[in-house]
């Protein structure tokens, strides 16, 4: 009975440690993901989207906007974030929600951060990662980005800023690339696709004034994708909801940091065309033209 004991308290102390060990290692991204969802907003209109959105980030508040796009967000993360600010008080007048071609891709139900919204609608496993088990399947991915991210940052770091310091072989490779991973099959994640829709109602129930956005691609990646096109917006359009469509506005090459992100000098100029469209919104169809 003593031995069975010992036993006993040895795999208690080893699962604390582990948890420990989980709750360390995730708690600055936990924290970074979550700070933006608990602060003072000053103004009522939202902007959610991944990371083709952050774009937006630096310049949003000037423009009467608040940006919470976040690199990797899932229509899941959107609807939890949503629900946690009208829970907590946000006074949302408007919701500007992505919807690009990729955005119900199957593999976004991988590479996501349902890790961290999860936390949003489940506070036990903040302190508890070791039951989160959409944290503890992730580990390995989430390693084998930040080896990535750190790889990519060192051999970039003194190399091409922009979309124009590329060369036409090394834009083509970095088309193809992308093309491959946002698009890996012909089906649609529908999970996603529900989870698109409970924003979509929600708003409805809220009285949230709601807008589709696209967010501009280069050309050549552009018309690649159109192909492709998982259907998020068609989704928009069939629930009447307007679309703010750039995806085939004319950027030059030096407001983007890849074929389909822009930076924040292209941020920048989005955000005025934002601004000029929410003010005219009679002018915004729900087939996306003007």
């Amino acid at each position: 009975m003593k031995r069975f004991l010992v036993r006993i308290l040895v795999a208690c102390l080893g699962l604390t440690l582990v948890n420990v060990c989980l709750y360390t290692h995730r708690k600055e991204d936990a924290d970074q993901y979550l700070k933006d969802l608990n602060k003072e907003f000053w103004h009522k209109t939202f902007v959610f989207a991944d990371s083709h959105g952050n774009c937006l980030k630096r310049d949003a508040a000037t423009f009467g906007l608040n940006s919470l796009a976040y690199s990797s967000d899932s229509y899941k993360d959107i609807r939890l974030k949503l629900e946690y600010l009208l829970e907590t008080g946000a006074d949302i007048d408007t919701v500007i929600l992505t919807v690009d071609p990729h955005t119900l891709s199957p593999y976004r139900e991988v590479s996501n951060n349902y890790q961290y919204s999860s936390l949003l609608s489940d506070k036990l496993k903040t302190y508890f990662p070791i039951v989160n088990s959409q944290y503890t399947t992730t580990i390995p991915m989430l390693l084998e980005r930040k080896i990535k991210s750190l790889i990519w940052n060192k051999e970039s770091s003194d190399t091409k800023s922009t979309w124009a310091d590329l060369s036409e072989l090394e834009k083509d490779a970095a088309i193809n690339r992308r093309l491959k991973s946002q698009f890996p099959s012909n089906e649609l994640s529908s999970d996603l696709r529900n989870d698109l829709i409970n924003i979509v109602d929600i708003c409805k129930e809220e009285g949230i004034i709601l807008y589709g956005i696209r967010f501009p691609l280069v050309y050549q990646y552009s018309t690649l994708v159109q192909e492709k096109d998982y259907g998020a917006l068609k989704i928009c359009i069939n629930n009447g909801i307007p679309i703010l469509d750039y995806q085939n506005i004319s950027l030059a090459d030096s407001f983007y940091s890849d074929q389909d992100h822009l930076n924040f000098s292209g941020g920048y100029e989005l955000l005025k065309l934002i601004k000029r469209d929410l003010l005219n919104p009679t002018i915004i169809s729900a087939d996306g033209s003007y």
